[in-house]
Formats: structure tokens, C-alpha cells, sequence
């Protein structure tokens, strides 16, 4: 099996969800908006792949909804298997990621510079 590239669930699970010993004293509210920054950024970044054709495989139906998680290097093309780092990048560190809805401009400039 090849390396796994993109695992939407797993990213979820651990930013969204609160470890149960801890969950009666935490905010629930913080855990609810990280699930939300954590599904927009997902589902803008499988939606991004489909559009530019960086995947083999449909990630997303065409309502934008996550169709194929996890996603492993051979459901990618060449471009993007090496766009995912940058993709990785963009969802860790870029601020427009975290914008509702994201904002891809990063994305689509770092895009044209590989082609």
C-alpha cells in the first residue's frame, strides 16, 4: 500500500474532539469551531485537488462533499503528490486556511509556480 497523503478524519479526531476524561472541563464550543476549521479546510483542499486535477480519484461529489478519505499517494498524479506539501502548509500555517470560507489564493499561486 502507498503512503498516506491527506486524512480528513483523523485531523478531525484530534482537533475536534475532546478527550473524554477532559471533556467536562474544557469548552465544547472551542472543540465545535476547530471541527468546523478542520472540515473547511479539508474539503477546500480535496475540492482544490479535484478541480486542478491533482488526484486520480474524485475526492469530493459535486456539492463539495468528502467522497474518498483517506487519500494515499497512488490516488494522486505526480503534481500532486508534490503539491501536497505545500497543500500541508496552507492548512497548518497559512491564516486564509482558517478564513470561512478559506481562501485559496496561496494555493493557486503556489500552483501556477510548479507547472
Amino acid at each position: 500500500m502507498s503512503n498516506e497523503i491527506f486524512n480528513f478524519k483523523e485531523a478531525f479526531e484530534y482537533n475536534a474532539i475532546a478527550p473524554k476524561e477532559l471533556s467536562e472541563y474544557l469548552d465544547k464550543d472551542l472543540y465545535i469551531e476547530a471541527g468546523d476549521r478542520i472540515t473547511r479546510k479539508y474539503k477546500e483542499i480535496y475540492y482544490f485537488y479535484d478541480k486542478h486535477n491533482l488526484s486520480k480519484v474524485r475526492l469530493c461529489d459535486d456539492l463539495g462533499e468528502i467522497i474518498h478519505d483517506p487519500v494515499y499517494e497512488n490516488d494522486l498524479t505526480e503534481k500532486g503528490i508534490i503539491f501536497s506539501e505545500i497543500a500541508y502548509h496552507w492548512i497548518d500555517k497559512i491564516k486564509g486556511a482558517n478564513k470561512n470560507p478559506p481562501d485559496i489564493k496561496y494555493l493557486e499561486k503556489k500552483l501556477k509556480e510548479i507547472v
